[in-house]
């Protein structure tokens, strides 16, 4: 029977020397995805409190007692409580996903869906016949619509007008989908608008 070495010898041999070191780039996505800040957008401050305060103004009319305020109140309190849910959307921004949270449902896309970006104006007829936009401080004259789309489905609409912090938004995208697609147009307004400088498109 073989005894087992005690004292400085055995203290040797559990001091085995340890193999190969595990490399720090299998824990380097999990770190850096914790380090990364989440953006979070929500509707612009104005949106937001225009519907408490319609609602406040209606119920001021009411003690006034006139059947002429009646009409009035009734309209501010029907605005007011239309932008009400302005004050539950946000929109949470992580590594991985945009998520669109409104008052009775969410809607979540991956970023590894998104194969394309575009910039588009709002659809509205009268803004057909302006071909051009111009930038005002921090106002442009043409409002504007974020869309993520993946083979040509739109998967995401943001109204940018109603959105604080949309630029950061398309800043992140642009950064974090190197290989997001970009048309023309998108191009220009990003630049533009978002102050997001591009590099030239290659020569065909």
């Amino acid at each position: 029977m073989q005894t087992e070495p005690a004292g400085p010898q055995r203290a040797s041999k559990l001091n085995v020397p340890p193999g190969e070191p595990v490399p720090e780039s299998a824990d380097a996505p999990a770190r850096v995805e914790k380090e990364r800040p989440t953006l979070v957008l929500r509707p612009q401050i104005h949106w937001r409190a225009i519907g408490p305060a319609l609602i406040f103004f209606a119920l001021l009319l009411l003690p006034v007692g006139r059947l002429k305020a009646v009409p009035f109140t009734l309209v501010f309190l029907a605005i007011g409580i239309a932008f009400l849910p302005a004050l539950f959307e946000r929109v949470d921004v992580s590594p991985r996903s945009i998520v669109l949270h409104r008052l009775r449902k969410s809607r979540t896309v991956m970023l590894a869906d998104v194969d394309a970006f575009r910039l588009r104006r709002v659809a509205f007829p009268i803004l057909k016949g302006v071909h051009r936009g111009y930038k005002i401080g921090r106002y442009w004259s043409i409002p504007l619509t974020i869309r993520l789309l993946r083979e040509d489905e739109p998967l995401l609409e943001l109204r940018c007008g109603w959105w604080y912090g949309w630029r950061d938004l398309a800043r992140y995208v642009i950064v974090s989908c190197p290989d997001v697609d970009l048309d023309g147009r998108t191009r220009g307004r990003l630049e533009r608008y978002v102050g997001v400088p591009l590099p030239p498109l290659p020569q065909e």
